[in-house]
């Protein structure tokens, strides 16, 4: 049935309906975006919403390409991680189903806490306006009396994005590698080049990009944006250690290490091992300490034949390097 009907005693008839389950890759090929619901599908949601508002939803009832999350309780204190599973940004006001309780934000990437910026509650929760990144995810903490450590800082116009475009000294030392140094105008993946296509190793890149005084005022704040990466980017700025971006989106707080006028950025670049292996024309002799166990070829450790020619050479290797486009975002807050 495509709808839902008050039972003769009362009751609420359910109608057929189904979960979609594909499977989720943030790597070589992004989800599709979700398919819309069936008639069977919206009946229910409805039927389920005359007894009970969402745990968690989006404005006006939007269905979402990937917004999830998971709500747990502890004593009064409730728990929310919400995560975006697609390639790119959301915003939008969503609603918690809590209510008399004050939210902070938590990043489990930074260990940073602190008071949600915006908030209020209507008839069903907690509105809170939420601006996530391809990939980004939070935790959302709901506890009576939990006081904010400050007035929460919030952005007070959208954030001016300087680019920096280089060029770039790249420098790639590796396993199995010459050393290799070269100068970039444009960034992009080593798989692109033939000289660079099998690297699997630390790729260092140096340049240098000028700050405006006033993008640097004490009300101002800096994250450096990385863009794409492949696969972990380790910063410096002036000198100075700025963290590691390990995970989409690859952004790190520079504040501190930035200063007005030249400044000086270095991003070490590590990427897998299957660039290297995907180039090998055989496979290497076992290593001498594990020959007397093992000999100097196994066929269980590294089998031969038709099917090892194909994954070696495999042609669809995952993007590596500092890909960018990089940028300093510039958020001026109040």
């Amino acid at each position: 049935a495509d709808t839902f009907r008050s039972g003769s005693k009362g009751g609420v008839f359910i109608p057929q309906y189904k979960f979609d389950r594909s499977p989720f890759s943030p790597m070589r090929k992004p989800p599709a975006p979700t398919p819309p619901l069936d008639a069977a599908q919206r009946s229910l949601l409805a039927a389920l919403n005359q007894v009970v508002a969402p745990d968690f939803s989006l404005a006006g009832g939007a269905q979402s390409d990937g917004l999830t999350f998971i709500h747990r309780q502890v004593g009064e204190v409730d728990l929310y991680f919400v995560s975006n599973l697609q390639p790119a940004p959301i915003a939008s006001d969503v609603t918690f189903r809590v209510k008399g309780k004050i939210p902070q934000r938590w990043d489990a990437i930074t260990g940073k806490t602190g008071a949600v910026a915006e908030y209020r509650e209507n008839a069903t929760g907690t509105v809170v306006p939420l601006d996530f990144a391809p990939w980004e995810s939070a935790f959302f903490v709901f506890a009576p009396g939990l006081a904010p450590a400050g007035k929460a800082a919030k952005a007070a116009a959208p954030a001016i994005s300087l680019p920096v475009g280089g060029p770039w000294k790249m420098a790639l030392a590796g396993y199995g590698f010459e050393p290799f140094e070269t100068t970039l105008d444009t960034l992009g993946s080593w798989t692109d080049a033939p000289r660079t296509r099998h690297f699997s190793g630390t790729g260092i890149y140096e340049t240098e990009f000028t700050l405006p005084a006033e993008q640097c005022a004490a009300d101002v704040r800096l994250e450096l944006d990385l863009g794409a990466v492949g696969n972990i980017a380790e910063v410096e700025l002036n000198g100075q250690a700025v963290g590691v971006a390990w995970m989409a989106p690859h952004r790190l707080e520079i504040t501190a290490a930035a200063r007005a006028g030249k400044n000086k950025l270095v991003v070490k670049v590590t990427n897998t091992l299957i660039n290297y292996v995907a180039g090998l024309e055989a496979p290497p002799e076992i290593p001498d300490e594990l020959q007397a166990r093992l000999g100097k070829s196994n066929p269980d450790v590294y089998p031969t034949g038709k099917k090892l020619t194909k994954e070696m050479n495999e042609t669809d290797l995952p993007a590596a390097g500092l890909i960018g486009p990089v940028a300093v975002k510039c958020m001026r807050l109040k």
